[in-house]
């Protein structure tokens, strides 16, 4: 079910706790991807997959990141497909070790 769509993204939903982003993300949509995440966010971990994603910037990790450490104690997103270049920006930045915001090993990012 898609959850949100503009000219550079769509977010869709493969179940309660599923999300996938497809496409671009920058300072145009980010906020979108945001509100739209929070509006649906249940309760418990939320998986992330971002295997189809073109671009992002280190604006929507932060944003991400943010919106994780707003979820609750006990609660995480786990993200599925992170790619490397995200995975460099998240060490860069020192956010590779959250425990609100994991790789889909259930390991922190590294």
């Amino acid at each position: 079910m898609t959850l949100y769509a503009d000219s550079q993204l769509t977010i869709s939903s493969g179940g309660p706790a599923c999300f996938t982003l497809s496409g671009e993300v920058d300072a145009w949509n980010v906020a979108a991807v945001t509100e739209t995440l929070a509006r649906h966010l249940p309760p418990g971990d939320v998986s992330l997959d971002l295997s189809d994603l073109s671009f992002a910037d280190v604006e929507t990790i932060r944003a991400l990141v943010s919106l994780a450490d707003g979820m609750g104690e006990g609660r995480r997103i786990v993200i599925r497909g992170l790619p490397s270049r995200l995975r460099r920006v998240l060490e860069l930045v020192g956010w590779s070790n959250l425990p609100r915001f994991v790789y889909e090993s259930g390991e922190p990012a590294a």
